[in-house]
């Protein structure tokens, strides 16, 4: 190849590498807009702070949901 092939493939690599930061930009603009209207919070880490907090909230909830459950088949259950 001579330079001037070289230089132009270079370009078109840079143009494609350019396009791609793009989509990729929009992607994460779009998604932080989504973050922001369902959940409330504008970043990443606001979302990941969120999201510990849902899970332990989730395990609480779990945790009591069996341990009703375990009452309610020792009470109930023989009878069912």
């Amino acid at each position: 190849m001579s330079r001037i092939e070289d230089l132009e493939h270079l370009k078109a690599k840079a143009e494609r590498m350019r396009q791609e930061h793009d989509r990729a930009q929009g992607r994460l603009e779009e998604s932080l807009k989504r973050l922001k209207e369902e959940f409330g919070v504008e970043t990443i880490e606001g979302a990941q702070k969120l999201l510990k907090k849902l899970e332990r909230e989730e395990e609480t909830t779990r945790e009591a949901f069996d341990t009703s459950l375990t009452a309610f088949n020792k009470e109930w259950g023989d009878k069912l």
